[in-house]
């Protein structure tokens, strides 16, 4: 190949060799910008799908917390809800008797008021919250020495005192420590234990309080109660 010398400096002549040369050098440079360009392109793509996961994590936080709560509300098609208010209050039957109730021994009775009497008369109503209906459900506890008890059925048809606290919620769709409170007249109301029984707060010949199997409470006077609200507001529930 023939060397040509033009203004000092030494060039290879402009033949078909030289051409395919500088095609092959084109072709090289524009293959690299074409890769360059991929790889910018998979780059953008790595970065676009990194932004969506980072958008996405909150939505499934947001999708498995309302998961959590269907699952927690679904628990509780079947309970109790505490309303978180309570009210004092006495309790009285037909025949003007205060239920007295004796913590020491767990006993209940009707009784006439006597001052000197050791028995308490007041009560604390706690309202529960029916899932399962718009019935009036409701906890009866009194304080005795710096200790709470609740008024519950022992499943018998007898009553006791269960030292403790009621709780917030109760699942299942029955339970000793409440009572359906229905209304008996413009005045008076009935106590039915939500033990599932489907028995009375009522009195025995001994004045005794007792769980009774009523045919009719509209019409038996013995589960007849008058509430008479000592507290002008009501309280939180502890």
């Amino acid at each position: 190949m023939d060397i040509i010398l033009m203004g000092g400096v030494l060039c290879m002549p402009y033949n078909r060799m030289s051409i395919r040369s500088a095609s092959y050098l084109r072709s090289m440079k524009e293959k690299s910008s074409m890769n360059l360009c991929r790889a910018m392109s998979s780059t953008e793509a790595a970065v676009i799908t990194l932004l969506i996961l980072l958008t996405l994590i909150p939505l499934k936080k947001v999708l498995m917390a309302e998961n959590v709560e269907e699952r927690q509300t679904s628990n509780l098609l079947s309970a109790w809800i505490n309303s978180m208010q309570t009210y004092r209050a006495t309790i009285q039957n037909n025949r003007d008797m205060y239920l007295t109730s004796y913590p020491f021994t767990s006993e209940l009775f009707f009784e006439t008021y006597n001052i000197f009497n050791p028995g308490n008369i007041y009560n604390t109503i706690t309202t529960y919250r029916n899932t399962e209906g718009n019935l009036l459900s409701v906890g009866i506890t009194i304080e005795a020495n710096s200790s709470t008890y609740i008024l519950c059925s022992n499943g018998n048809g007898s009553l006791i005192l269960q030292r403790g606290e009621l709780p917030k919620n109760i699942i299942g769709t029955v339970t000793t420590l409440l009572f359906y409170q229905e209304t008996s007249s413009v005045e008076t109301y009935s106590f039915r234990s939500a033990d599932g029984n489907n028995q009375y707060l009522c009195y025995n010949t001994e004045d005794r309080a007792v769980l009774k199997n009523v045919t009719n409470a509209s019409i038996d006077e013995t589960c007849h109660m008058t509430i008479s609200n000592q507290s002008s507001v009501i309280l939180s529930h502890k």
